[in-house]
């Protein structure tokens, strides 16, 4: 009887242990909703559209379309939005409510593929582009907190490779700038081109403030790039500034921003003082009974307390601030349009004693003379000062020497057992301590243009373009730096001063007749840099306290160098587009240089 019993009660049991479980299961479901959605997605035309992205909005939960269209996905509420992206096409969002099936006809974005880019030499719009070619808007840069143009460009656009190499607050000469990647054993930085202008160097796009920029194209492949001939070889990135609007109001902006910069978590664990002395006795000792008792000796008494055990990281770094104000005013009448600019950045480095300074102006000025002429002006000016740059080549090592160095650098009897000659060259306080480097940077730029419809569909361009640019260095290593221990300090002074001009004269036709639209595009250029360097260096001083007013106070003085160097270039340029019905596109462009360089 008591068996009987038991397994009726182990029956029930069971079976209500199953309903219990099962009774859970369907509230869980019903909670949460979750399904899975299907569909198929095709254009007007009712051809499949591939890859179209489907989120659910507000998630990461997506798919993308196959090769006929259709899409599964998951994990679905009936309270969610369906949001379907595709590349020219206009958005779609759906409600999915009880559907377990939606299907979407996308239209195509009109406005988007009838966007104006601008090329090398001439603009086009996005539904001709034959090439691969990322704009970035100046809404992608919109509110960034950032020192400079590149460092703003961080992950705007595929292909675009900026890499940080240290806690430089200019940014500017220690970051990677590639497209594409690695091209070369030599530069890879691409060309920069300004309203037009090609720039020496890529570095001196951070000379722009980010707030002027109203887009910036990256022609990444060769058939974009052939146009700038081998400048172009390593991509080219086009900088266009901001304009004012014809027959608007005068329009004010104002805006002032405040940061902090802090030393990031390192991926690193570095022992503690304590750790690494027991570390020390246990392998670094090499048997030597001076080391074995020094460092037994620093465990006995709890030597990692002692005042002259340093955490160098924390020495040599701090926690930064930065400041940033901005103002323009831009607008523009029936045939006049104007921008007007000032920007002002103040930026301390995290590695002590470093900081950065930058002022900048703008000024765009469009005159529409009649119907069929043009005149305008960009100028711009910037200066800028930066103090002990890690980019400079005796600060490099400054963070790696403070996580290799011994925390037990200064402690009482080890220089004597290691006999260290100078144990204060060792220490990574002598990069922030005796060392001073000032860099001061001031740049000129305008830009003419005149522009000439003479017939309908045959216009004149012509510009020219000035470059003034200049840089004052001077540096000072005190006699425990790695140079002062032989020279018992060093000094130099350095003035470098670049002059370049750009003419330009290029003639533009275009022509639609039905379906056929072709255009044709033709151009001049001359171009002349040059640049002189003057340099002076002394050693050996007895006394440093008055800094780099005492050069001239060195034992050993060297006569001054000065270099000068300079080239020419002369180009021919054309370009040739042909599209029928505004789906097939063919276009061929040919460049010829001559330069004083070969």
């Amino acid at each position: 009887i008591k068996k009987s019993t038991f397994s009726t009660f182990a029956r029930y049991s069971l079976a209500l242990l199953w309903c219990l479980i099962a009774t859970g299961i369907s509230g869980v479901y019903g909670q949460s909703g979750a399904k899975s959605v299907s569909g198929r997605i095709v254009d007007e035309k009712g051809q499949p559209l591939i890859g179209v992205s489907v989120l659910v909005e507000g998630t990461v939960n997506g798919t993308a379309t196959n090769a006929d269209g259709t899409y599964l996905i998951k994990g679905v509420k009936d309270t969610d939005n369906l949001k379907f992206v595709y590349l020219g096409y206009k958005t779609v969002v759906e409600a999915v409510g009880k559907k377990t099936e939606i299907s979407v006809t996308m239209a195509e974005d009109t406005s988007y593929l009838d966007e104006v880019v601008v090329i090398g030499y001439g603009t086009t719009t996005r539904r001709h582009i034959t090439s691969a070619i990322s704009t970035v808007n100046r809404e992608d840069l919109a509110d960034r907190p950032v020192a400079n143009i590149q460092q703003a460009l961080q992950g705007t656009a595929a292909n675009l490779i900026i890499q940080t190499r240290n806690y430089d607050p200019t940014g500017g000469d220690q970051m990677n700038l590639s497209i594409r990647g690695v091209n070369t054993i030599g530069n890879n930085s691409p060309l920069v081109v300004i309203d037009g202008v090609p720039q020496a160097e890529a570095s001196r796009m951070n000379d722009l403030n980010p707030n002027d920029i109203e887009s910036m194209e990256i022609l990444k492949d060769a058939a974009a790039a052939a146009i700038y001939g081998a400048k172009g070889a390593n991509g080219v990135v086009i900088i266009t500034t901001k304009r004012g609007a014809a027959s608007t109001k005068p329009k004010f902006s104002f805006s002032l921003t405040g940061g902090l910069d802090m030393n990031p978590n390192i991926p690193l664990e570095v022992l503690s003082p304590e750790e690494y002395a027991k570390k020390m006795l246990d392998y670094g000792t090499y048997d030597s009974p001076n080391l074995i008792n020094f460092w037994q000796n620093v465990i006995d008494n709890k030597g990692w307390n002692n005042p002259s055990v340093h955490n160098w990281m924390d020495e040599i770094t701090r926690t930064a601030k930065k400041y940033e104000a901005n103002a323009s005013i831009s607008g523009g009448t029936k045939g006049t349009t104007y921008m007007l600019s000032l920007g002002y950045l103040n930026n301390t480095g995290i590695i002590k004693r470093s900081a950065f300074d930058r002022f900048t102006s703008r000024l765009n000025l469009n005159q529409e003379v009649n119907s069929q002429i043009d005149i305008g002006i960009n100028l711009s000016y910037s200066t800028s000062k930066d103090k002990n740059p890690v980019s400079d080549w005796s600060q490099s090592g400054v963070i790696l020497n403070a996580l290799q160095i011994s925390p037990f650098l200064f402690y009482p009897g080890l220089a004597d057992i290691m006999n260290y000659s100078n144990v204060n060259i060792m220490s990574p306080l002598v990069a922030v301590d005796q060392v001073n480097i000032n860099n001061r940077y001031s740049e000129l730029n305008g830009n003419i243009y005149f522009n000439y419809k003479i017939l309908k569909d045959l216009t004149f361009s012509t510009s020219a373009s000035y470059r003034q640019y200049s840089m004052d260095q001077d540096k000072l290593w005190g006699s425990d730096t790695w140079y002062g221990q032989s020279e018992r300090g060093r000094m130099e002074i350095s003035n470098r001063e670049e002059n370049s001009w750009v003419y330009e004269a290029r003639l533009q036709y275009a022509k639609s007749i039905k379906k056929h639209s072709f255009s044709l595009m033709g151009a001049f250029e001359a171009s002349k840099w040059s640049m002189k360097d003057v340099y002076n260096k002394s050693t050996n001083f007895e006394d440093m306290a008055v800094g780099i007013w005492g050069i001239d106070k060195g034992l050993v003085t060297y006569a001054p160098k000065y270099t000068y160097d300079s080239n020419q270039m002369v180009s021919f340029i054309s370009r040739g587009t042909y599209t029928f019905d505004n789906k097939y596109v063919l276009n061929a462009s040919l460049r010829v240089d001559g330069s004083s360089k070969f």
